[in-house]
């Protein structure tokens, strides 16, 4: 695994919480949103403030409009912004110390060099750039949440533009990382919304292109366009680490590898996942 990917996993697997766990499930509910996916799509996209079913569908790409459009804008009109923003935080950081004895003190150790780099000025794309100019909070674990929560959309940010240079449209991507053994169909599928119809459709122009076989599976030609994808991700996604020195880089590494672990061992995060986040392998 590259240091990009390293990286990634480290940071994903902290904010990731916020769609597993239950306590930031109930949160959202608590708060006005109704149900899984209403809480899903109003929380993280509320940096952007009271974004349009429309908005949502062109920066989180991979999802059904009609998925989007069920929850969005009734999102706003049950829940005010002010509480979804704190409520989304707010859990994270509560379910985090659940799971970690003395987590305020690891997170102190990293979270300044971390906000440096969600906070540099390569972090500028449609999701990754409203999460960096949120407030900087007091506590220290919310803190390391939101910073964590910041470069994760960096990167899906980097990979949406990535996926778009290789013009593979929103099912399309779906389709060849489920070929390219990312997650299975019978989860990427329904957790995005899309028929079988329009599933198969795209199968059957990605194998036009030459990009998958007729029975689904990726193509020496899928890979190479796979691979061009993830290199220009990686690149994207690295490019705010410059702020911080490489022995910073590798202490919020290795902590991040740490409370990864820890999070992974409480069983909260499926494996596999929509994300196609790997379970992590320790410092």
């Amino acid at each position: 695994m590259n240091r990009a990917r390293e990286l990634w996993v480290g940071f994903e697997t902290v904010h990731a919480i916020t769609y597993f766990a239950p306590g930031c499930v109930e949160a959202n509910r608590a708060v006005g949103l109704r149900g899984f996916w209403m809480g899903y799509f109003a929380s993280r996209s509320v940096p952007m403030g009271t974004p349009s079913a429309a908005e949502i569908v062109d920066v989180f790409f991979s999802f059904r409009p009609s998925m989007v459009e069920r929850a969005i804008p009734d999102a706003w009109l049950f829940a005010d912004r002010e509480a979804v923003l704190e409520a989304r935080v707010a859990s994270a950081a509560q379910v985090l110390r659940s799971l970690r004895e003395g987590l305020d003190e690891t997170a102190l150790a990293i979270v300044e060099p971390i906000e440096a780099v969600a906070s540099d000025s390569h972090v500028v794309g449609p999701l990754a750039g409203p999460n960096r100019d949120l407030p900087i909070r007091d506590d220290p674990v919310e803190r390391l949440w939101q910073a964590c929560t910041t470069l994760r959309e960096h990167r899906g940010d980097a990979h949406i533009d990535a996926l778009r240079a290789a013009q593979l449209g929103p099912i399309d991507s779906l389709v060849l990382f489920s070929a390219s053994g990312g997650a299975p169909r019978g989860s990427l599928q329904p957790a995005r919304g899309w028929s079988d119809e329009e599933w198969d459709k795209a199968s059957a122009s990605l194998t036009d292109r030459g990009l998958v076989t007729s029975d689904g599976l990726i193509t020496s030609a899928g890979r190479t366009v796979r691979s061009l994808v993830e290199v220009a991700t990686d690149r994207g996604a690295l490019e705010p680490w410059a702020a911080i020195t490489a022995e910073e880089r590798a202490r919020v590494g290795a902590v991040l590898a740490d409370i990864s672990s820890t999070i992974a061992e409480s069983d909260l995060l499926p494996y596999s996942n929509p994300i196609g986040l790997p379970r992590p392998i320790g410092p």
